[in-house]
């Protein structure tokens, strides 16, 4: 039996005044994530995190697929990220936590599909709801060749405890429809910051270094929080959640040294990792470089 929604929701915070700030509504632009450094929290960091270890995790249809993953030593994809959509009936009162602007997290598995909206499933699927979640996920993890279900589903699960930024609500046909987006913040032991140019790119090679790390063992939940650029990366240290990391002993960072979409692309990774050191970061970092010796001469030019 499913929980009621209200059950497995819980309200983090908000950002003041979303509505009106700049490509609010944009829900899969990365853009939206900056305006996090403004977030207030209902509750501080610690208090949310205590909060956090009083929910048991609830199982949505999703243990037996994972052991049966790491039993064949298959691993879920990081592939398909992008756009999703799940479908519940959300009362009144629940609708109340989807705001825009609004920041919460779903406690247990979550299970959602892809696929076009006229499909045959879909609209079935929203004719027995009244709403509809639309949402960019940056770490679902897509399993359509392990899925117990028809073959013509494509599911994407969300890892429990996995947190969304509301950036858009409307109505249609008595229907609602909420646009959100997966967003990291590392409200979790384990926590890879990952800093890449093409990190949103379907054809992103480092994928598979990302499917290696979150199949450790079902007891090991490593989350990623996934960046494209130095400054949206600062944006988010500077934030809140980003500060507790500071004293975190299982935080790791990993940059490219090169990013195209910078204005000075062939030293990005040296400059991002200077700014986290002058923020009181002093976590282990990894930075890819395709020379290693230009590489440790860019380092000691700045760290000398």
């Amino acid at each position: 039996m499913r929980l009621q929604h209200c059950c497995y929701v819980q309200s983090v915070g908000k950002i003041p005044n979303y509505r009106n700030k700049p490509s609010s509504t944009d829900f899969q632009l990365e853009d939206v994530e900056k305006y996090l450094e403004s977030a207030i929290l209902y509750q501080n960091v610690a208090e949310l995190l205590q909060k956090r270890e009083e929910f048991a995790v609830v199982e949505d249809d999703f243990g037996p697929t994972l052991t049966q993953m790491l039993i064949r030593g298959k691993k879920p994809s990081f592939s398909n990220l992008g756009r999703v959509v799940r479908y519940v009936k959300l009362n009144e009162k629940d609708l109340k936590d989807y705001q825009p602007g609004e920041i919460l997290t779903w406690l247990q598995f979550s299970s959602s599909d892809k696929g076009d909206d006229n499909n045959a499933k879909h609209l079935r699927y929203f004719k027995e709801h009244n709403t509809k979640f639309i949402i960019h996920s940056l770490t679902g993890r897509n399993i359509r060749d392990f899925s117990n279900c028809a073959k013509d589903e494509d599911e994407v699960h969300f890892l429990p405890h996995s947190t969304f930024l509301v950036c858009h609500s409307e109505v249609k046909n008595r229907k609602n429809i909420i646009y959100m987006r997966q967003i990291e913040l590392n409200l979790c032991k384990y926590v890879i910051l990952w800093v890449d140019d093409h990190i949103f790119h379907g054809w992103w090679e480092n994928k598979g270094h990302m499917e290696k790390a979150s199949t450790l063992g079902t007891q090991v939940n490593v989350h990623f929080m996934p960046k494209s650029t130095t400054e949206d990366t600062l944006a988010f240290l500077r934030s809140e959640f980003g500060k507790r990391l500071k004293s975190s002993e299982t935080f790791r960072i990993v940059t490219d040294m090169n990013r195209d979409n910078e204005s000075s692309p062939n030293d990005a990774g040296i400059r991002l990792l200077c700014q986290v050191r002058k923020l009181g970061f002093h976590q282990k970092c990894l930075i890819f470089t395709s020379n290693a010796w230009e590489g440790r001469r860019k380092l000691k030019k700045v760290f000398q």
